[in-house]
């Protein structure tokens, strides 16, 4: 039987942690014949993590010029990858909390792996709640790679961890 050709989805926020995802996704596709689905997400403000704000009509005009700038430099980078890689690359972006519109992306699209960059946590909060990679994790329904080491080599050995849950095995 073959194997459904599922797309990869690198999420970036434009940081050096995000190119690194963009660049490891590529490579992943490039050597496996899949599609490279590049995602920004533009947060929106908030208050705390769990209590969104009500936005007026200056605020939702703001997020979507960030929306606009943030798929135009999605679509520079994908130029690039498609040249440097010879991959298909397609381009999207969202607005709301990263974790969760990344995992909606992924099921939305299929997706068979989801990269994203991975600094660790910078404060009490990620400790407490868990940075935006580790939340990608626990919501995302599919394989999920946090790259974190910015030297690039091809994998020699693969480590899965699993609880024996019917969706990680």
């Amino acid at each position: 039987m073959k194997e459904a050709l599922h797309p990869i989805v690198a999420a970036t926020d434009f940081s050096a942690h995000g190119e690194m995802a963009v660049l490891r996704g590529a490579h992943i596709a490039q050597k496996s014949g899949k599609t490279l689905h590049l995602l920004h997400v533009v947060h929106p403000l908030d208050i705390y993590p769990e209590l969104m704000l009500s936005f007026d009509s200056h605020l939702k005009d703001y997020e979507r010029l960030k929306q606009a700038n943030g798929l135009e430099s999605l679509d520079q980078l994908a130029v690039k990858i498609r040249a440097n890689f010879d991959v298909k690359v397609q381009t999207a972006t969202r607005i709301g909390r990263p974790h969760v519109q990344i995992a909606e992306y992924a099921k939305d699209e299929s997706a068979g792996l989801v990269v994203v960059g991975f600094s660790g946590e910078k404060g009490l909060l990620d400790v407490i709640m868990g940075s935006t990679a580790l939340r990608i994790l626990r919501h995302t329904p599919c394989a999920v790679l946090l790259v974190r080491n910015p030297e690039f080599t091809p994998y020699k050995q693969v480590v899965a961890a699993v609880d024996l849950t019917p969706t990680s095995v």
